[in-house]
């Protein structure tokens, strides 16, 4: 219990100190355009499925349910799968399209950011689907 109480408090500061962050840099005269917008979207968007589904494990122990089980590690797997196989395609059209970058650093972070989206995207439709109580 100990230990999902200070994942919730850590994936909470770190979401927090990147909102601040954000909040400081745009009023220190850095805004950010297009692409760079683009990724810290990204990386928000991370960080705020990392806020819900810590939530949801914790209510989970709280209720006294595991917070894993065999159909939710199949899940993960299949939504490992579908990344992995999507990934090799988004690196693909990133290599095709990269005149487009600016510098390789932004590249290689859409390479890494994209798939992290599309797994959780995966996951979150993969979990509806299987949800024993809709059906």
């Amino acid at each position: 219990m100990k230990r999902q109480k200070s994942s919730l408090v850590l994936v909470s500061i770190v979401f927090l100190a990147g909102i601040w962050g954000f909040v400081f840099a745009q009023r220190a005269g850095i805004v950010p355009g297009g692409l760079e917008l683009f990724i810290f979207l990204l990386i928000m968007s991370a960080g705020v499925y990392a806020f819900v589904q810590e939530m949801k494990r914790h209510k989970d122990i709280e209720n006294g349910f595991p917070p894993e089980d065999e159909l939710s590690e199949q899940i993960k797997y299949r939504a490992g799968y579908l990344t992995f196989m999507t990934s090799i395609y988004i690196w693909l059209a990133l290599f095709l399209l990269k005149e487009w970058f600016t510098d390789y650093d932004t590249l290689f972070g859409l390479g890494v950011l994209l798939p992290a989206l599309l797994f959780m995207g995966i996951r979150s439709h993969l979990s509806r689907n299987f949800n024993e109580d809709a059906h």
